[in-house]
């Protein structure tokens, strides 16, 4: 989180350091405790005994303070979008960040409702991406949509005064990409797509 700029520096050099106290305050108490032991008081040791339950507190607290100045990501991925900004205060099941998983990309094509007869799953698929100008790419469809993208439309087309234009609608096919080499798809890349149709 410190690496993407979400937690500033001070933030996170205070929580290290508040451990490195807490660890010497419990090596002092520790070593308190041994010298005392060796020749004080039952009323001595139960007091130093004290001293280093305590620090042993402050250090568990301290780690565990460090450890909350990090944010994981439960998945593999790279971050597509940062939420929120150094110094907010944010509340548990916040989004902070979108992770992108890279190594599992795909392409969606909206193919014309005309041509979607031809489009079977499994089928070959080239495709190119306007940032890698001269490389094809491999794919294969994954999925041919049942319904047209005029279905799902926030303000769907609805025609009750009796008018009637036909509009070639469109459906979504979903293709896997198979091989992209060395090179990264990032979501939201322009593709021309070429399916090889028996």
């Amino acid at each position: 989180m410190f690496d993407e700029g979400a937690l500033s520096a001070q933030q996170r050099d205070t929580a290290r350091t508040a451990l490195e106290v807490a660890q010497a305050q419990y090596h002092a108490a520790t070593e308190g405790y041994s010298m005392a032991a060796e020749g004080a008081t039952a009323e001595d040791i139960q007091y130093a005994e004290a001293q280093v339950a305590q620090a042993a507190a402050a250090v568990k607290n301290a780690q565990l303070q460090l450890e909350h100045s990090t944010v994981k990501s439960p998945v593999a991925g790279v971050v597509a979008k940062k939420t929120v900004e150094e110094g907010e205060i944010i509340s548990v099941g916040q989004p902070l960040f979108s992770i992108t998983n890279l190594d599992s990309s795909w392409v969606e094509a909206n193919i014309e409702e005309n041509q979607i007869g031809k489009v079977q799953v499994g089928q070959v698929v080239d495709f190119k991406i306007d940032s890698y100008p001269g490389k094809v790419f491999k794919g294969e469809v994954s999925d041919v949509g049942s319904a047209t993208g005029s279905q799902f439309a926030l303000l769907p087309s609805d025609n009750t005064s009796g008018n009637f234009t036909k509009v070639t609608q469109r459906l979504a096919v979903k293709i896997k990409v198979v091989d992209s080499g060395e090179l990264v798809l990032k979501p939201g890349m322009s593709a021309v797509i070429d399916i090889h149709v028996k």
